[in-house]
């Protein structure tokens, strides 16, 4: 028997309207819902923390101190709190704006460097800044530096699935491969608009591939079916979904409208309403026509125009199940717009 994933595409819990389409769904379709993989473990516990803004307050506030101090002419106090500045900032990559500190960081330290008479170390900050920031504009009136370029090595990113967002120094990377200045990088993956992926790497010369560590993303997953469209006639699933069978319901009119999907492929929308004997079968993209099916359900809430994450909605939003019988909702995965 074949099993199938719903992901029902909704702002909220269904209505009495969208459950009765759904009992419609399933006896027409000849199928029954029982318990799915348990999306919502995998949230509970996030690798990263969330974007703590106290966090980037507190390090900008130890970064203007170090300022202070250094155009103060206490360059030793000015040193020990950017040595404590970086290590604390090493310790939370999390930060989008890293990359930018950590450059800052290093060009205070060049200037102190500069004013101690240390000219190798002055310069050896300038680079690491530059490998995470490029070279600055001049300011108005100021002739240029002459800040020399890093070098640059072309480098495969690999570890990452086609739909995760990558971040290098702040910036986002459209491409698996690239020239990057060898040196020091912030490195973040988003997936599914959270982070699991945040770290300093250091890409030396003559490399050729930087490697990623990250979660692998499971079939029928919530991180697998996300990233789908609601188009008019048909949903578009998000190139790479592996799921090998399943099923959208999205609002239509007062019930639900169905369409049958297979991995990254899916059929036109059909509508069902409370009457079984009214619904019709929706085509299907693949040859595949099961007559029964055994739909293994895990239907994910999602915001269909607000493009939002939605709350998680608990156990009785459907009609009280059977002795025996388990039904599941599960909240998170966000379509894309």
């Amino acid at each position: 028997m074949s099993q199938a994933v719903l992901v029902l595409a909704l702002l909220g819990p269904p209505t009495e309207e969208q459950r009765a389409a759904l009992s419609a769904y399933e006896h027409t379709r000849q199928v029954r819902l029982e318990r799915g993989p348990d999306f919502t473990q995998a949230r509970r516990k996030p690798a990263y923390p969330g974007y703590d803004g106290k966090l980037a307050l507190e390090l900008e506030a130890e970064l203007e101190a170090a300022r202070t101090r250094a155009a103060s002419l206490d360059e030793a106090t000015a040193a020990l709190l950017l040595t404590r500045f970086e290590q604390k900032l090493l310790a939370h990559p999390e930060l989008p704006q890293s990359a930018w500190l950590m450059a800052e960081r290093y060009r205070l330290g060049a200037e102190i460097a500069a004013r101690e008479g240390t000219a190798a170390e002055a310069r050896d900050h300038v680079r690491r800044a530059l490998v995470l920031e490029g070279a600055r504009a001049a300011e108005l009136g100021v002739p240029p530096n002459g800040e020399p370029s890093p070098p640059e090595v072309g480098v495969r990113i690999e570890g990452l699935d086609a739909r995760d967002e990558l971040e290098i120094d702040g910036r986002s990377i459209d491409a698996r491969a690239l020239g990057v200045a060898t040196g020091q990088h912030h490195v973040r993956v988003i997936r599914s608009g959270r982070l699991v992926y945040a770290g300093w790497v250091t890409i030396g010369e003559g490399a050729s591939a930087l490697s990623l560590e990250l979660p692998a993303i499971v079939a029928c997953s919530a991180d697998d079916v996300a990233g789908y469209r609601i188009e008019p006639e048909r949903p578009v699933a998000a190139a790479g979904t592996r799921c090998p069978r399943w099923v959208l319901a999205a609002p239509s009119g007062r019930g639900l409208r169905f369409a049958d999907c297979f991995g990254d492929r899916c059929g036109p929308f059909v509508s069902f309403s409370g009457e079984a004997e009214r619904a019709s079968l929706p085509p299907q993209p693949e040859r595949e026509r099961p007559s029964r099916l055994l739909v293994n359900v895990a239907i994910v809430g999602a915001a269909v125009l607000a493009g939002t994450a939605v709350v998680l909605w608990q156990s009785g939003a459907f009609d009280e199940p059977e002795p025996g019988e388990t039904r599941w909702i599960y909240g998170g995965t966000t379509p894309a717009q």
